[in-house]
């Protein structure tokens, strides 16, 4: 197993490594086939602009393709390896939108719907669209979190595909909610499709993609699916000083 294709969070665990290859593997298959599409599009519209120059809707549908094209690169990105990523402030719906876009170039589990709170509805980064949660009280405000952009959008593609396995029935959505936390300095994400058992090779990569963050994984007990905790911004930026301010810190 080469750890080229590993993110350096997960080297050293070899069930991690594998659950987080074998989902990579398959988001990239689906990736390469679209973009393949998209290629064979731009080629198509490009042949028919220099055939019939003065037919003004080619120049839009070559416009849309590039976008297209660009979404799709940007979910390339998405999947980058770099662990050296400066901690940022990240506005958690933010990076959820690009995780479901990659779930849905998952080659096994790419027809599995998935169904976000209802500040979520709208496009995803590639292009597709998503539906919401339509019911209950108005949408829960969701602090930023302080993160590694890659390592975050990695842990939430790795938490909806172990959700998105669970049920052989391609009906079922995998439900994502922002549950209340018991304090103002935490923020949470569930993520369920059916009870959850034991935790999987795919839970215990995403638990050690967020530990830089300070960040953990539950499931099983009284959680109904896979509870991602995060501390908000302001209490990780406190933590972060608190550290910097200690003797015992490394550097």
């Amino acid at each position: 197993m080469s750890n080229e294709r590993i993110p350096s969070a997960l080297a050293a665990d070899s069930a991690a490594a594998a659950a987080w290859i074998e989902t990579s593997d398959a988001v990239t298959r689906g990736l390469t086939h679209s973009l393949g599409n998209r290629l064979f599009s731009v080629w198509s519209i490009g042949t028919a602009m220099r055939e019939r120059a003065a037919e003004p809707r080619w120049g839009e549908a070559f416009d849309a393709e590039m976008a297209r094209l660009e979404a799709l690169l940007h979910l390339f990105r998405s999947l980058a390896l770099d662990g050296e990523e400066e901690l940022e402030p990240i506005a958690l719906p933010d990076v959820l939108t690009v995780a479901v876009a990659l779930l849905g170039q998952h080659a096994d589990v790419r027809a599995i719907p998935v169904q976000l709170p209802r500040q979520l509805p709208g496009e995803l980064p590639d292009g597709s669209t998503v539906g919401a949660d339509d019911g209950g009280a108005a949408p829960p405000s969701v602090a930023p979190v302080l993160a590694r952009r890659s390592s975050l959008i990695q842990a939430l593609l790795l938490l909806l595909t172990d959700a998105a396995r669970e049920s052989p029935d391609e009906g079922t959505p995998v439900v994502v909610r922002y549950p209340r936390t018991v304090s103002d300095e935490l923020v949470s994400l569930e993520v369920m499709r059916t009870a959850s058992g034991s935790p999987s090779g795919l839970v215990r990569a995403a638990d050690m993609l967020l530990a830089h963050a300070g960040g953990a994984v539950a499931t099983g007990g009284d959680v109904a699916g896979r509870l991602l905790t995060l501390p908000a911004l302001a209490a990780a930026r406190r933590a972060l000083a608190a550290r910097a301010l200690s003797p015992s810190s490394g550097p």
